[in-house]
């Protein structure tokens, strides 16, 4: 037949043309040129019938074992120019496995010595299948119909068997001299009863490798049980250059997804296209493809139904193009669906894995192959939404971009969109993509993020942080006590911001230190020695009461004509507390403070706004400083401003927090804010000495002269929370 003299023709040249693809051998290289046969000269070949094509060269596995040391030069796929060391070596080649007994399931093998020395020299393996097969025939069916309703062949190796029924077309395939049982197996139409009946080989039968034999099986009436008997066994040595009947070339087979080992293929919705192609391969052109697709998919549910590819209009065929659908070809020996494109358009049922079932039949040379089924599973996106403390405010947050596990990143961003709601049943769409604004303090939001509207995240719960107001930020609340009193002169007095409590603080309790620790009495000090930093008045912007901070130079151990260096500060207004250390003797004394920053708070405010007026000392600038501090005492968010020029009158300033990237994950727990009248302090701080200076106490005013530099005046303080 010209068909199946194509095929063999075809084989036999891919044979030939693996140990022509080498080049020439060369001095400088040593090893072997391999050629592979298929073993005509010794009239071995494929046997058939048979599934399986003919193995491709690159099928093969070749390994070269050196013959004097036994060990392994080369073990691998076969390749055409294999380098070895000179030497005498045995090759084998090697295709498919050698199943004890299984259908059509051919065996390939051959083995050659060759010497190597110094030199690319040639070797030829031929190989010929090296297991054996069985085929039967039912010699007279319509007696075996008569008297049986059921009835095969039991062909057993060790504790493996096959049933060889009649019309069977596949061969039993076992290794070679195996010791093969056969079992007639059959039940009686009349009585109902199942019958066995042990075979026995006829004589001079051998199983050796590449045999093939043919046994012929007789049914007669039976008696009391089965008789069956095998009328005629024929064992041949079938070459691949004899003419075979078309029905005997190998099946039509429809492999599996992309040659590999599965007809299933997972996929997640919105990621790139998977590979998704179904092989299709026969021995002869191929006659016919029948396929039938079931999508659960309802962007596909159109194309669902069986369809013949000849019988096929341009309008089906073309409705699977637009899909993505790349249709086999009639004709051809190789063929295949090709379903890549079609996996990026997959949806799955809102996050529900949806299954797409493909079935596929083909024809060639007069049979059918084995109808095959397939699937592809798409699994919903997997994504999840966050919102970082840093990005709540008091009236707007921003949401985190969705974090995928699953899924194509670039497609789920671009058709995500994100939500908020305030009882987790009614949802509206943020309106800034990310970033939800005109909300109310102290009050409770639910976020996700939704794709495809179907599709949705999980839930994230966040509070909006509240509207604090700043205690005493109008600088209306004061403590104020006479403590003793000047040297010949009237009582000293302490001023602190604030009644009750201490939330605002100053640097007074280091300027005015030098006093009896028990009596807190002044009785030997002047205004030089002990003098507030910070006091109020009634130069105001509102209300009663201001803020007023003085550079001041007095100090434990100042004398008439000496100012010690320590004792030059400027007069701070900050939030916190202070920490005075006094050493070494009134007249030589060598003290410090620290100021502790901050006060609990809990909110994200954006700057402070604040009114005042300065008087500075010669060259001198004011100075504020804020912080938000969280748990760890990291500074998240801080900002500063210092300015120069006199006021006489009340301005309006404000300093803006700026915060920092790097503390987007945490939440704000304590407060710091820092005024100062000067940004100088020590011998740069400018100041004066028996400068007159008007204090307030109650509604009592005092002219004192002491040593003090620049004057700055705070009032009506406020945080500003501009979101």
């Amino acid at each position: 037949m010209n068909v199946l003299k194509t095929y063999i023709t075809g084989m036999l040249t891919v044979f030939f043309m693996a140990g022509c693809s080498s080049d020439e051998p060369s001095a400088t290289r040593t090893g072997f040129l391999l050629t592979l046969s298929d073993g005509v000269a010794c009239e071995v070949g494929r046997t058939v019938p048979a599934d399986l094509e003919k193995p491709a060269v690159s099928q093969f596995q070749v390994r070269i074992v050196n013959q004097a040391t036994q060990s392994t030069a080369y073990e691998g796929a076969f390749k055409a120019e294999v380098p070895v060391a000179s030497g005498t070596y045995t090759l084998t080649a090697s295709a498919g496995e050698n199943p004890v007994l299984d259908w059509d399931q051919p065996y390939y093998w051959g083995t050659a010595d060759a010497t190597v020395d110094n030199s690319l020299t040639p070797v030829t393996i031929s190989c010929k299948v090296a297991n054996a097969l069985l085929t039967v025939t039912y010699a007279n069916p319509e007696e075996f119909q008569t008297h049986y309703t059921d009835y095969k062949l039991r062909v057993s190796v060790a504790t493996r068997s096959l049933d060889i029924a009649d019309g069977e077309t596949r061969s039993a395939y076992f290794q070679a001299n195996s010791e093969v049982k056969l079992t007639f197996v059959g039940t009686l139409k009349e009585t109902g009863t199942e019958v066995s009946r042990e075979l026995q080989w006829p004589e001079g039968v051998t199983l050796a490798a590449g045999t093939h034999t043919q046994l012929s099986l007789t049914a007669s009436i039976p008696a009391s049980g089965a008789v069956v008997s095998i009328s005629k066994a024929t064992v041949t040595d079938v070459t691949i250059s004899q003419t075979l009947p078309n029905e005997w070339l190998p099946k039509p087979k429809v492999g599996n997804f992309n040659g590999g080992d599965s007809r299933s293929i997972d996929y997640v919705e919105t990621a790139d296209a998977v590979p998704a192609q179904i092989p299709l391969t026969a021995a002869s052109p191929i006659q016919d493809i029948q396929f039938s697709v079931a999508f659960n998919d309802e962007n596909l549910c159109s194309l669902n139904g069986e369809y013949r590819l000849s019988t096929m209009t341009d309008e089906q065929k073309q409705a699977f193009a637009t899909a993505g659908v790349t249709l086999p070809e009639l004709g051809g020996t190789a063929t295949a669906f090709d379903f890549t494109h079609l996996t990026a358009s997959l949806w799955s049922n809102a996050g529900a894995t949806v299954t797409n079932t493909i079935k596929v039949k083909l024809s060639a040379n007069d049979r059918e192959s084995d109808e095959q089924t397939f699937t592809i599973h798409t699994q919903g996106p997997q994504f999840s939404v966050s919102v970082y403390p840093g990005n709540i405010w008091t009236k707007e947050f921003t949401v985190n971009e969705v974090a995928v596990t699953s899924g194509g990143e670039a497609k789920l961003k671009n058709g995500m969109v994100y939500q908020y709601s305030t009882d987790q049943s009614n949802w509206s769409n943020i309106s800034n993509v990310r970033q939800q604004t005109n909300l109310n303090p102290n009050a409770t939001y639910y976020v996700r993020s939704i794709y495809r509207d179907v599709i949705q995240s999980n839930i994230v719960q966040l509070k909006t942080y509240p509207v604090i107001d700043l205690e005493n930020g109008d600088m209306e609340s004061w403590w104020a006590e006479e403590r003793g009193y000047y040297y010949f002169d009237h009582k000293l007095r302490v001023y602190y911001p604030w009644s009750g409590t201490s939330f605002w603080n100053t640097n007074n309790d280091y300027t005015t230190r030098y006093r009896d620790a028990s009596t807190q009495a002044f009785s030997t000090v002047y205004k030089y020695n002990s003098f507030p930093a910070v006091s109020y008045t009634k130069t105001v912007h509102s209300g009663t009461w201001a803020a007023e901070l003085r550079s001041t130079a007095a100090g434990r151990g100042n004398i008439a004509g000496k100012t010690y260096t320590f004792n030059k500060v400027p007069g701070e207004l900050f939030l916190g507390d202070i920490s005075i250390s006094e050493s070494g003797a009134a007249t030589s004394p060598n003290d410090s403070y620290t100021l502790i920053p901050g006060r609990t708070y809990a909110s994200r405010p954006t700057g402070i706004s604040f009114y005042y007026n300065y008087t500075p000392y010669t060259t001198d600038y004011w100075y504020v400083y804020l912080a938000l501090y969280d748990a760890s005492d990291n500074i998240i968010a801080e900002g500063s401003m210092q300015n120069g020029e006199a006021k006489d009158t009340y301005v309006l300033s404000n300093v803006s927090f700026v915060y920092k990237d790097e503390f987007v994950t945490a939440s704000p727990v304590k407060l710091y804010i820092y005024f100062a009248s000067s940004i100088y302090r020590g011998d740069d701080l400018p100041f004066g000495t028996d400068r007159s200076i008007t204090t307030w106490y109650g509604d009592t005013q005092t002219t004192d002269k002491t040593r003090y530099g620049s004057v700055f005046r705070v009032d009506d303080i406020s945080l500003v929370y501009d979101k």
